[in-house]
């Protein structure tokens, strides 16, 4: 992911001291998908002890590790990711328990950048389900998210620490997810965004390879959502 303030630094130095959370407790991830020729996205919300935690994979799962963390008793980032990648994979119905049904799929609903929203600070992770279309690989000063500074309020205080995986999403199966962290911060000190500092909007692009008939270089699409993201209630994280 592109950072264009230096806060990076000091939220990593901060969320790794001993007494800190490493890794966020939530995973949004965001299941893209073309339904009739349409783009369709579906939201995913990783959050233990969310109700109606029936997946036998989930429940084992648990809490989430971030990589290179040693800490004990919780899940690999990577292999939450391929937990919730499989499951919206096989979500065909969208009757998952871990489906938000009050995601607005990228769109703006009359606010400014208003199309996603996000109010903990958590893991945000993208997959396109396709066999011909799949997001960009994180490579290099390639991005598979790239952040507008320009038309958000305040450019990207937030949403670094990039990568993406191969998932194996079943019977061989892959697909590449492209995930960041969002630390919710508010300014270039690494200031922690609160509820009451209002809605921090930001712009964003989502590079997508689309394979063209009779050609091997594929074609980059840029799927350009807005959002914001709004301190957590009473000082949770």
């Amino acid at each position: 992911m592109i950072q264009d303030k230096p806060n990076h630094d000091i939220a990593r130095q901060v969320f790794g001291k001993p007494g800190f959370k490493v890794s966020p407790r939530r995973i949004n991830f965001y299941h893209m998908s073309l339904d009739g020729g349409q783009l369709r996205v579906r939201h995913y919300l990783w959050h233990p002890g969310k109700p109606g935690d029936k997946d036998e994979t989930i429940n084992a799962l648990g809490t989430i590790r971030a990589r290179g963390s040693t800490e004990a008793g919780s899940a690999n980032i990577d292999d939450a990711l391929k937990a919730l990648a499989t499951i919206a994979h096989e979500d065909t119905d969208g009757k998952s328990p871990w489906l938000r049904t009050d995601s607005r799929d990228f769109q703006d609903a009359g606010g400014k950048y208003d199309g996603v929203l996000w109010k903990w600070r958590s893991y945000v992770a993208f997959m396109f389900d396709d066999p011909n279309w799949q997001i960009a690989a994180v490579n290099g000063n390639k991005s598979a998210i790239r952040f507008d500074a320009d038309a958000g309020d305040h450019g990207n205080h937030s949403f670094f620490d990039g990568f993406d995986d191969i998932i194996d999403v079943g019977s061989g199966t892959t697909r590449r997810v492209a995930c960041m962290l969002n630390h919710m911060r508010k300014n270039d000190g690494g200031a922690r965004l609160e509820a009451s500092d209002g809605v921090q909007h930001v712009k964003f692009d989502i590079h997508v390879d689309a394979t063209l008939a009779n050609n091997p270089k594929p074609l980059r699409i840029v799927i350009d959502p807005g959002g914001g993201n709004q301190g957590p209630p009473d000082g949770d994280d």
